[in-house]
C-alpha cells in the first residue's frame, strides 16, 4: 500500500494520518471482540520453566554429573 501511496503522490502528513486511522480501526475490532493480542506470550512464558528443567536435567546426564537420575530413566518405564 505504500508503493500505492507514493504513486498517488499522497504526502508523508496524510500516510501517517492514514496509518493512524488503520490502527485506531484495528483497535476498535480487537476491542470489540475482546481481543488481547499479547496474550499470545502467554503460553511460551509459562512452557520457559518446563524446557529449562528438562535441558539442566539432560546436560547433568549427558555430562555425568548425575549417574543416579541416569539410571533411574534408563531402568524405568516409558513415562518415568
Amino acid at each position: 500500500d505504500l508503493k500505492k501511496m507514493r504513486a498517488e503522490g499522497k504526502s508523508l502528513l496524510e500516510q501517517r494520518h492514514l496509518f493512524l486511522q488503520n490502527l485506531q480501526t484495528v483497535r476498535s475490532i480487537y476491542k470489540l471482540h475482546n481481543i488481547n493480542p499479547l496474550v499470545v506470550f502467554l503460553s511460551p512464558l509459562f512452557q520457559i520453566p518446563f524446557f529449562y528443567y528438562v535441558a539442566v536435567d539432560l546436560r547433568k546426564i549427558v555430562n555425568g554429573q548425575d549417574p543416579e537420575l541416569a539410571q533411574e530413566l534408563t531402568e524405568s518405564k516409558f513415562l518415568w
